[in-house]
């Protein structure tokens, strides 16, 4: 979750709990679920809004395309299957 904030005096800080502040206005890692969001200036101005973060859905494979390969593509992979051949009948 990453926190957009404008405004205030100085460098800001922030938190999703209201308690524990960082100077980092990412915050990786989090559940889904009801959040205190505050950002504190170097004032000791404090600008506080609920949100929630809803549970997110692993993305799904629909369909897939082939990627075409260039001529020497080909050749490098029908070199290195040559080679592992070899390799196996030594």
């Amino acid at each position: 979750m990453t926190i957009a904030a404008t405004g205030g005096t100085g460098a800001l800080q922030y938190s999703l709990d209201g308690t524990y502040l960082q100077v980092s206005n990412v915050f990786d890692k989090q559940t889904d679920g009801s959040f205190t969001i505050s950002v504190k200036d170097n004032n000791g101005c404090i600008a506080t809004k609920q949100a929630t973060l809803a549970k997110s859905v692993s993305p799904k494979i629909t369909s897939t395309q082939p990627t075409p390969t260039t001529s020497r593509q080909r050749q490098r992979q029908h070199r290195y299957k040559n080679s592992r051949n070899q390799r196996s009948l030594a």
